[in-house]
């Protein structure tokens, strides 16, 4: 099951639907803006059936922040997958980066 769109993590049952989804036998991926994940859902995130993916923009933070349109966007979604490299299990540490080129993201 594949929870995008917007900003899965800010839907109010979205811990209860993630953790319905695994209970029923179902693989859970989460296309989410990983700079506001909060801390309960890193803990969700780590099961072994979770799959995490957010888009990272550009390696250079200016053109990051212009981008999202949000001033230390770059600096926060940086710091969440190198928190969630440090914080997962085996076998489930990555996140999925998705690097739109900024032209398209420009354009979009």
């Amino acid at each position: 099951m594949q929870f995008t769109g917007g900003r899965p993590t800010l839907h109010p049952a979205f811990t209860e639907l993630v953790e319905h989804a695994l209970r029923v036998g179902l693989n859970v991926r989460v296309h989410a803006k990983v700079y506001r994940v909060r801390v309960e859902h890193w803990r969700l995130f780590e099961a072994r059936r979770v799959g995490v993916a957010t888009t990272y923009h550009s390696d250079d933070a200016v053109q990051h922040d212009a981008i999202t349109g949000r001033s230390g966007c770059h600096a926060a979604t940086r710091a969440a997958i190198l928190f969630q490299g440090a914080v997962g299990p085996p076998g489930s540490r990555d996140v999925q980066v998705m690097r739109m080129p900024a032209v398209m993201a420009a354009h979009g």
